[in-house]
């Protein structure tokens, strides 16, 4: 079974594809950012995620995307795109007839890491301790972490678990 976790973000989101290869074993096959310029109107940075989200699929075909639920933190007007961009991400499930999972961030930290106030970089410990990524996967220009990346393989790992696969033991 192979997986397309999305965190989505209106400036920078992240994606990776999952495969389960057996009941308690997981792989990474693909992960990047779509990362999107300031100043661009939101509908063409949906149309630019939806259009790298499809040539990811082409690549890798999936059985399932999964993505993190929006959530209020304080901008207003980033979760009223965050929203839109889920029904972005709906429509694209839909298009191409693949299953749609929806997981909230505070129940994704408390699978991945088994406490839901771990952080971003605490998160990305649990995944290099795992194996799934090295320590110098996925890092910026100045050698920094994208979390967006590690995020979006979070959301696969909670999916894994949602089904039953025992990855998280």
């Amino acid at each position: 079974m192979k997986i397309l976790c999305v965190d989505p973000s209106v400036r920078c989101s992240g994606y990776a594809v999952l495969q389960l290869k057996n009941i308690n074993e997981a792989c990474l096959l693909h992960g990047g950012t779509i990362p999107i310029k300031r100043n661009v109107h939101f509908g063409e940075a949906f149309f630019t995620i939806y259009n790298k989200l499809n040539a990811v699929r082409l690549e890798h075909p999936v059985s399932a995307l999964v993505t993190e639920s929006a959530f209020l933190k304080t901008n207003k007007n980033s979760y009223d795109k965050l929203c839109m961009l889920a029904g972005v991400l709906e429509l694209f499930a839909v298009k191409y007839n693949i299953e749609h999972k929806n997981f909230n961030p505070i129940y994704i930290r408390k699978i991945v890491c088994g406490n839901h106030r771990c952080n971003k970089q605490t998160v990305r410990d649990v995944l290099i301790d795992m194996e799934i990524i090295n320590e110098d996967d996925y890092l910026n220009k100045v050698g920094e972490p994208q979390y967006d990346v590690t995020d979006a393989i979070a959301v696969g790992l909670t999916y894994f678990d949602y089904i039953g696969a025992k990855i998280l033991c």
